[in-house]
């Protein structure tokens, strides 16, 4: 078996992907599917000597294994914890997150309860900064709640920080001073220094590029500028990863060479850089990944031997995941592992296609072609094998994303280490003047940077929303479609090729067919909060949102649905009532997407903040054109909270809570073509005469009554298992999904 890392660590990771995303309840599937492949493996001698196959379906049963062991002895005790007017004690392990207008802190809990926790990590939400270092002592009273709970995609992240549990109080928290500092005190004291001395010298947006780059921390950067780096799809620039490990552990080997250093123990010194790196960055999955290879690579040289990339990418993921097996969930570490994959087998090949005639060109012509083929080819492979996440996870593809990575990543290099550079001048004394020097070259750069990001995320089709079913069966047909592919290819190379161009095919031919049956149509999203009213309506690149409110995750949820529609922000939001089910989240929401044009019905101590920052429009009732063939009318009175909406002639009724007095409603309004209410329908109503009916789902109430009403032969929705998605076309509903 040549490749034995690479065998046993993908399987491993690629197993415990499958179970963070299915659960423990697949466990026992995959032991047992592993074992009887295995023992078929014992009577094949072909499968016996070649060992690929026996090798990676046990480790497909010591990871299902270690998944089953890990959950049920460290992730449900924690969760067990859970509850209210819990007392918690510990010391703060990281340096605070901005998430909108809240401040998360990771505590290292002594205690919980009356169970000593030996370390167990909780994130702490707050509204207000606290005055407190990192390992300082912190203990409060409050809520303690299996974090994530209600994202999978939130719950992998945390998990894959050993953060199993989240906190928030109503009352006091308690920090106490320490002067017991470990090493990583240091280290998370030094970071911190780093992002202030950037954001000193260079307190605009330009910082906030160079501090993302340099350390991952995206908090001084406006969202508008990060969507732009996502939409022309070299968001990877601010996930440390391969590019910033090389970059300085390369750059550290490469210095201390030119000091003419003995070669290995230069080797030595920059592996010891590199895990210093590591810890600086906060350990993050693509970092340690990354790190890990770039220490088989300096092992390599210090033993003369060369590492081969592929081992050296399973090994990597396979240490990860034996530290912490929830890591294989977390989003971020399955697309860094899948495009540094694509990277490593299917460039170079795209590369030799690209080149085949250059050989016979001049010099000047190779010199000016080759590095942007090299450039091309990394960025497509590393496109093509994060095709599935991309679809599944981010709903979203940026097309022009070689084109992108060929025009700004040497610039971001260029940027990131002179962005290094400021921070280390600004402390050398009288060659601190350097330090401007470095920031006048980190800050055009990142001016460029900004500037070709907008350009190219502005072009048409620069990027494709990717969240329909069809990319769905497309990815899945495709993927079936290459695995036949390269079972064939024995035979036949060009079968691959072909296999390619059919898939790339239809995608481009599913896509444009699909736009083009989609002109002109409008969606009506009624986003799974938890509970609470949140109405998306969008055509095109225009959105509106009534109700912002829900669980502690609904800003979150909110601000995912308006991405995926592809606006740039919200052109009208209605906050119906100061309560956190129908308003709770507005303010988070407003941080990071804005509005232009605020309405409520009347002012509350809620809404106080919000409309000294954005200003709001009250009125008890009103009729807006929001945009050409979308008008809303609303009324607001002591017993009802309602909206209706004309959508190019369809029409849908919103009433914002269950004990709403509907006899005073316009009969016009109650002939809506779908309601759309939280909870339960209203008293009064008869739902089963709505053409569809979308209840935003409290539990089982809300589960029963969807099912009441379709035994009357209704068509009731919840969203009890995701967001529903209402598409029309004029006065004609064309599909209703649940996502």
């Amino acid at each position: 078996m040549p490749r034995p890392m690479a065998v046993i660590g993908t399987s491993f990771f690629f197993t415990l992907t499958l179970l963070c995303g299915g659960g423990i309840k697949a466990v026992p599937v995959c032991v047992i599917a592993a074992s009887a492949g295995f023992v078929s493996c014992v009577f094949s001698r072909e499968a016996r000597e070649n060992a690929v196959i026996p090798a990676a379906l046990l480790s497909i049963a010591a990871a299902s294994l270690f998944f089953e062991v890990s959950y049920r002895y460290d992730y449900l005790p924690a969760i067990k914890l859970s509850g209210e007017n819990v007392s918690v004690s510990g010391r703060l392990a990281d340096l605070p997150a901005v998430s909108g207008e809240k401040y998360r802190y990771t505590i290292k809990c002594d205690s919980i309860g009356d169970v000593q926790t030996d370390g167990l990590k909780l994130s702490l939400s707050v509204k207000n900064k606290l005055d407190i270092e990192p390992y300082d002592k912190i203990s409060f009273t409050g809520t303690v709640y299996p974090v994530g709970a209600n994202s999978i995609n939130s719950q992998n992240y945390y998990r894959s920080r050993s953060v199993y549990l989240g906190g928030y109080t109503n009352g006091g928290i308690t920090v106490t001073k320490t002067d017991d500092r470990p090493i990583m005190y240091h280290i998370l004291a030094l970071r911190k220094s780093i992002i202030s001395s950037i954001n000193s010298f260079l307190p605009t947006e330009e910082g906030g590029v160079a501090t993302a780059m340099l350390t991952g921390n995206k908090e001084h950067l406006s969202s508008a500028a990060l969507e732009a780096f996502v939409d022309s799809g070299v968001s990877h620039l601010f996930s440390v990863s391969g590019l910033h490990m090389t970059l300085w552990a390369m750059s550290v080997l490469r210095l201390l060479e030119r000091l003419r250093i003995n070669k290995r123990l230069a080797a030595v010194l920059a592996a010891a850089f590199t895990l210093f790196f590591i810890a600086l960055t906060g350990f993050s999955s693509s970092c340690v990944r990354a790190g890990i290879m770039t220490l088989v690579i300096l092992v390599g040289r210090i033993i003369s031997r060369d590492a081969d990339s592929v081992n050296s990418l399973g090994l990597a993921v396979l240490i990860i995941c034996l530290i912490n097996p929830f890591g294989a969930g977390y989003v971020g570490l399955q697309l860094s592992f899948l495009s540094t994959f694509g990277l490593l087998t299917l460039s170079p090949a795209i590369y030799r296609a690209i080149t085949a005639g250059i050989k016979a060109q001049s010099r000047l012509v190779k010199k000016a072609v080759l590095p942007c083929a090299v450039s091309f080819s990394i960025s497509l492979s590393s496109m093509i094998f994060s095709l599935p996440i991309l679809i599944t996870e981010f709903t979203k593809v940026s097309l022009i994303a070689p084109v992108s990575n060929l025009l700004m990543v040497f610039p971001a290099a260029v940027c990131m280490f002179s962005g290094g550079l400021i921070s280390v001048f600004s402390h050398m004394g009288v060659l601190s003047f350097l330090a401007n020097a470095a920031a006048l070259i980190s800050g055009l750069f990142a001016k460029y940077l900004l500037f070709v990001s907008r350009l190219l995320a502005g072009l048409p089709y620069a990027h494709i929303r990717t969240g329909e079913r069809y990319f769905r069966i497309w990815l899945a047909c495709s993927m079936i479609l290459t695995a036949a592919a390269l079972v064939l290819a024995r035979h036949n190379r060009k079968t691959l090729r072909m296999a390619a161009a059919l898939c790339a095919a239809t995608f481009l031919v599913g896509f444009i067919s699909f736009d083009i049956l989609n002109i002109g149509s409008s969606e009506i999203k009624v986003i799974d909060t938890g509970g609470g009213s949140a109405v998306l309506v969008s055509k095109g690149e225009k959105a509106a949102l009534f109700g912002c409110g829900g669980d502690y995750f609904a800003r979150d949820s909110i601000v995912r649905a308006l991405r995926e529609t592809g606006s740039d922000g919200l052109d009208f939001l209605l906050l119906p009532r100061s309560e956190q089910t129908e308003s709770g989240a507005a303010e988070g929401v407003l941080s990071l997407s804005g509005a232009r044009f605020l309405a409520a019905p009347e002012r509350a101590d809620m809404f106080s903040a919000i409309d000294l920052k954005h200003g709001i429009s009250y009125s008890k009732s009103f009729s807006y054109e929001l945009w050409s063939g979308f008008k809303a009318e609303y009324i607001y009175t002591e017993n009802i909270s309602a909206a209706y909406l004309d959508i190019d002639g369809t029409t849908a009724l919103i009433i914002f809570y269950p004990g709403c007095d509907v006899s005073s409603l316009p009969q016009s309004w109650l002939a809506a073509d779908i309601l759309i209410c939280r909870a339960v329908p209203p008293r009064g109503i008869d739902a089963s005469q709505f053409g569809a009916v979308v209840i935003s789902s409290s539990g089982d109430k809300s589960i029963k009554a969807a099912k009441n009403i379709n035994a009357l032969g209704g068509n009731a929705f919840t969203t009890e298992t995701g967001s529903v998605t209402v598409r029309s076309r004029g006065d004609s509903v064309c599909s209703i999904d649940v996502t």
